[in-house]
């Protein structure tokens, strides 16, 4: 089954960037609850993956919809949750998610809008960016100072201003800065500094084919509150992201990311490339 369901997610969601490790992890918890739509030979063509109030995955493959098999698992998908004693279902982010929402790409969007779903986050929207690497066109790299401030990779040695700073600027964001793994060279991930007068003032996690061969990418970026506005986050971006280049990497992906990010990470060339109805529904029995 498990095959079954990784190969029907791949198919109807190719434009999805998560390391496979990821979306087997995802799909294999045994809390999941999977409902199942077969042809006529026994084919998977439609599912439903839902867990505690969310769904996580909810697709039928192309040939096959537009014959009520979307609305037919929705319902059942409804009707789940409430028995499982939730008053509020929402699709993709809930304890993990293979994608933040429902992705806006053809009708996806008008399908759950007509069944009473709504977007949660208001005016603000969700979405992945991407770029190239080649299209770089900046210099700025580790190592540099600029108006003042020094850019390298941290240590272990600077863990403890690392989480002063974060808990200052973005305190959700600390216990992705605690794991020591961070702060080994070897590591495919690492944490990117700014310093000003030997203080930490700003960090940015720095990931190196973490999702995907050959893709790089940057992200929990933070800035204390006391040195905003002077471009250091922005600098951090470019910074990280042309290392990735410097080691190799052809594209970087930004998933998960909201308005307000888009300026700054496309400061760094970055581009919005797939968005997301970040839905959910107030259920009735």
């Amino acid at each position: 089954m498990l095959e079954e369901l990784y190969n029907i997610y791949k198919e109807n969601f190719k434009f999805n960037i998560r390391s496979k490790a990821t979306e087997i992890s995802i799909l294999s918890n045994p809390d999941n609850k999977i409902i199942e739509e077969r042809n006529n030979q026994g084919k998977l063509i439609g599912v439903a993956v839902i867990n505690k109030s969310t769904i996580l995955m909810l697709c039928v493959d192309k040939e096959y919809r537009n014959k009520g098999i979307g609305s037919k698992l929705l319902k059942k998908s409804e009707e789940l949750v409430l028995e499982n004693g939730y008053s509020k279902i929402n699709l993709g982010e809930g304890f993990d998610y293979l994608m933040p929402g429902v992705p806006i790409l053809d009708d996806n969007e008008s399908f759950f809008k007509k069944r009473g779903y709504v977007h949660s986050w208001g005016e603000d929207e969700c979405f992945d960016m991407d770029m190239n690497l080649d299209d770089i066109d900046y210099n700025e790299k580790v190592g540099d100072t600029i108006d003042g401030i020094l850019y390298r990779f941290a240590t272990i040695n600077d863990l403890k201003e690392i989480e002063e700073c974060v808990n200052d600027a973005e305190e959700k964001f600390t216990k992705y800065y605690m794991n020591s793994a961070l702060y080994n060279d070897a590591n495919n991930e690492r944490v990117l500094i700014a310093l000003k007068d030997k203080k930490v003032c700003g960090t940015l996690i720095v990931s190196i084919e973490v999702e995907a061969k050959s893709t790089g990418s940057v992200g929990c970026t933070t800035t204390m509150t006391a040195y905003r506005h002077r471009k250091i986050a922005s600098n951090m971006v470019r910074i990280g992201t042309r290392y990735l280049k410097d080691i190799g990497m052809k594209y970087g992906h930004l998933g998960y990311t909201y308005t307000g990010l888009d300026k700054m990470y496309g400061y760094a060339g970055y581009k919005i490339s797939n968005k997301y109805m970040m839905a959910e529904k107030t259920l009735k029995n």
